[in-house]
């Protein structure tokens, strides 16, 4: 049994490696090109395409509903969001690739096309819903619900 797993373990080394290192030349990208993408790594879209580690800070990764902390290394695949606050920072690896992540920025990573993907900023590194303080959303709304009694008491 044992000689059996190790069988299967080397054939597929042997037909991963040569996937690997085709997708990692098909993901060679010109430093120009990449400053056009906007794109700090590019990648495989293996899986992970990058990891977040030496995480200080307040950092938050997308999840289905919300934002959740982060609090040490991160896997990160295509569709991953990660927002930093004022004090918020990480290394960013893929591949060949390492860059610092600091404060007050939004990280994404996407598709580049169907063998790579993208880790990039973005201009908007605070969703609405990332409001900390609750009492600016209940003025919020008291000043909407006057407006509204306002209008429909007047003429």
């Amino acid at each position: 049994m044992r000689t059996l797993r190790t069988v299967v373990a080397v054939a597929v080394g042997i037909v991963a490696g040569p996937a690997l290192a085709s997708d990692l030349a098909t993901c060679q990208y010109t430093p120009e090109r990449r400053e056009e993408l906007s794109c700090l790594c590019i990648a495989p879209k293996a899986s992970p395409v990058a990891i977040l580690d030496q995480i200080k800070g307040d950092v938050w990764r997308t999840d289905k509903i919300d934002f959740s902390p982060i609090e040490s290394t991160a896997w990160l695949e295509v569709g991953d969001k990660v927002l930093f606050s004022d004090n918020g920072e990480a290394i960013l690896s893929a591949v060949d690739c390492q860059r610092l992540i600091g404060p007050n920025s939004s990280l994404v990573v996407y598709e580049l096309d169907e063998t790579c993907a993208c880790a990039a900023l973005v201009e908007d590194p605070k969703p609405a819903a990332a409001v900390h303080d609750p009492s600016l959303l209940l003025g919020a709304a008291g000043i909407v619900g006057i407006k509204v009694l306002i209008h429909s008491i007047s003429p």
